[in-house]
Parts: C-alpha cells; sequence; structure tokens
C-alpha cells in the first residue's frame, strides 16, 4: 500500500519465477488474478488481505499484517519446462 517493492523478478530474478497452478505456494489472491492470462498478457492484480497474506502479514517479504497487494504481472511463457541452454541429450548421451 505504500509502494514498498516485495519481490521484483527484473532485479533478483532477471528470467522471472515459475509458477505451478495448485504446486506453487503463494498467496490465492495471486493464483486467482492469474488464471486465464495468455501468453504475453500483462495484469495488475490487487490482492486483498484475506486473500493474501492477512492478518500476519509476511515479514520475511515486507507484508504488513492486513495489507493489500498490487502485483504486476507478465506471463511470458505456459506449460513446458524452462528453456535450457545448449543442445539436449538423451539418457545414453546422444544428442
Amino acid at each position: 500500500s505504500d509502494g514498498t517493492v516485495f519481490i521484483s523478478t527484473g532485479d533478483d530474478m532477471p528470467y522471472g519465477a515459475k509458477v505451478e497452478v495448485g504446486k506453487t505456494q503463494v498467496p490465492p489472491g495471486f493464483t486467482l488474478g492469474i488464471l486465464g492470462m495468455k501468453k504475453g498478457e500483462t495484469r495488475t492484480i490487487l490482492v486483498p488481505p484475506d486473500l493474501g497474506f492477512g492478518e500476519v502479514g509476511n515479514p520475511q517479504l515486507k507484508v504488513k499484517p492486513n495489507e493489500t497487494l498490487t502485483l504486476d504481472v507478465e506471463l511470458v511463457a505456459i506449460g513446458g519446462p524452462p528453456a535450457r541452454n545448449g543442445p539436449s541429450r538423451s539418457k545414453d548421451g546422444r544428442e
């Protein structure tokens, strides 16, 4: 609510963050906000406290108790494993 950035993939994780719906531990409001997004789409998601970190907040992320989160999200890829550098190899070492 005061503009404090609690996580930024731009600086901390230049290749973004992988999120698997139903598997990655994120606040429910984040999951609800990204559902239906298309590759390349950006959204600003407002997450109320009851769908975010609630009455406890998250001191590690500097999220205060009962704070509404504003998340700017860009969906860069859908499904599949992340891209790897270099040629892929089979189990026996062949390319």
